[in-house]
């Protein structure tokens, strides 16, 4: 099981491990803003090496990082209008249908803004400030909410979230730990990680590269980012149409001689974007 958020660690990685992922992004649920995380996706042909070092963060890609825990909630005998006034107000496009038990949230189905407008004629826009036709609707929560929710957890990696919502076409999933509802995490905070990965925060350059199948691109990144003292904050690797590409995005005052450099060792270059833009 993944550790929970609050536990800090630091790993050895065999040699044997070839990268996948390697990320810095800021930590938006923590209240320390010029905190950066530290997540490594390892495809692994050995075991993972003991617990060392100082302390630093796993597993900041997950849904916990990234989702909100200030709830619209309702009960299912809420008016169908009471809760297309909530919406309005919190400018949400769904809300959750939960009840408090023995201290404790409990999920019983959520509404969706098509929910509720499907609710009432189509003359009828229940979330306008001025709707007395929808205030006279005894149509309940209950009526209408979707009882059968597909939902995460907190420790679940974002990627995964992600998948489930585009595999599933939902906009959102509740997120429940051990049956108690604890947030939700949206398209935009998916969104909000993806943009957390490339974001720019100091002068740099994402940097798009080929390289062979099984490489050990994470030392290559490493050993031309220390000698020419530039900061990596974002490694990702992936495959399209059968060609491995990586990008690196790093910062620091010697980027143009990492490039240089990149460019040397034989690997193919695909795109350079620096940051702050340069006038064309």
């Amino acid at each position: 099981m993944t550790p929970a958020i609050e536990r800090p660690f630091f790993y050895t990685f065999p040699v044997r491990a070839q990268l996948q992922t390697c990320v810095c992004v800021p930590a938006p649920e923590i209240h320390a803003p010029s905190t950066l995380f530290v997540t490594i996706f390892l495809r692994d042909s050995g075991d993972v090496g003991d617990e060392i070092g100082p302390p630093a963060w796993e597993n900041c890609m997950i849904v916990s990082m990234w989702m909100k825990r200030d709830l619209a909630t309702v009960l299912p005998a809420t008016p169908v209008a009471e809760a297309a006034a909530l919406m309005a107000q919190r400018h949400v496009r769904r809300l959750l249908v939960a009840r408090h038990h023995a201290g404790e949230l409990r999920l019983l189905g959520i509404v969706s803004a098509r929910d509720v407008l499907h609710a009432f004629p189509p003359e009828v826009n229940p979330f306008a400030v001025e709707a007395e036709a929808a205030r006279r609707s005894a149509v309940l929560i209950n009526d209408i909410m979707k009882t059968e929710v597909l939902t995460t957890t907190p420790d679940t990696p974002i990627e995964q979230a992600a998948a489930l919502m585009e595999a599933a076409k939902v906009g959102a999933l509740p997120v429940l730990r051990e049956k108690v509802l604890v947030g939700i995490i949206t398209e935009s905070d998916v969104f909000r990680a993806f943009v957390g990965l490339f974001a720019a925060r100091g002068n740099g350059a994402r940097i798009t590269f080929d390289a062979s199948q099984g490489e050990d691109v994470f030392s290559l990144v490493t050993q031309l980012a220390q000698r020419h003292r530039v900061s990596i904050r974002t490694l990702l690797a992936g495959e399209q149409a059968g060609q491995h590409v990586y990008i690196v995005r790093v910062e620091g005052k010697s980027v143009e001689g990492f490039l240089d450099e990149l460019w040397s060792s034989g690997h193919p270059v695909i795109n350079v974007v620096r940051f702050p833009a340069q006038a064309t």
